[in-house]
């Protein structure tokens, strides 16, 4: 039989998305502008209890740029709005592959971190 999840598995230290506390925030207001990401971020930010008042603040900024983005765009192209379909694409890319290298980093950060630990603790 299989252990049962414990409160260890839903720590910050073990959860998923949000990690640690100190980057739920930024899992919550980046987390907007990614197409898959804005409907699920909300879950990892519950697991990790974020406070709600704090997810209400961070989701409404995050939405808020993310929009501004989009209606500036339409603004700036006036009778061309149409083409904002085009450029969404561009930013979209572009805002996966940001989230991607940082998240690369940050588990090369974390696996350096532990093999250094590993090393001073022998």
């Amino acid at each position: 039989m299989a252990p049962s999840p414990g409160e260890r598995d839903y720590s910050p230290a073990g959860a998923g998305l949000c990690g640690q506390r100190r980057r739920q925030t930024t899992a919550v207001l980046f987390g907007r502008f990614v197409p898959v990401v804005r409907s699920l971020v909300s879950i990892p930010a519950g697991v990790e209890r974020m406070p709600l008042v704090k997810f209400i603040l961070y989701t409404s900024v995050g939405s808020a740029l993310w929009n501004a983005l989009f209606v500036l765009l339409g603004y700036g192209l006036g009778a061309r709005w149409q083409q904002v379909g085009a450029y969404s694409s561009y930013i979209n890319n572009t805002t996966i592959a940001l989230i991607v290298v940082a998240i690369t980093i940050g588990v090369i950060r974390r696996v350096r971190t532990r093999r250094a630990s590993g090393r001073t603790a022998r």
